[in-house]
């Protein structure tokens, strides 16, 4: 889901991590994110944390995002599963 923040083209997504999804393979630092996007908080079972940079990310977690509009199809498509 995408709630925009006021008068700007950020946008603040809730995106699930599928099976498969490449965003799985890196610890975060190391994430081929564009420069639009900042993950800022993870959210697994009943927990929600700021992540750190040597984080890995599991399928079923739940990634809130800041991401600039201009870079919103490019980084949910990380999320997504090869497969699709």
């Amino acid at each position: 889901t995408r709630t925009p923040l006021p008068g700007g083209r950020i946008g603040v997504y809730e995106i699930e991590v599928l099976e498969g999804a490449p965003v799985t393979e890196h610890v975060l630092a190391k994430l081929p994110l564009p420069d639009a996007c900042l993950i800022a908080a993870v959210m697994r079972e009943s927990f929600v944390r700021v992540p750190a940079a040597d984080d890995r990310l599991q399928p079923g977690d739940t990634v809130v995002a800041l991401i600039d509009d201009s870079a919103a199809k490019a980084a949910i498509a990380l999320f997504e599963s090869d497969e699709r």
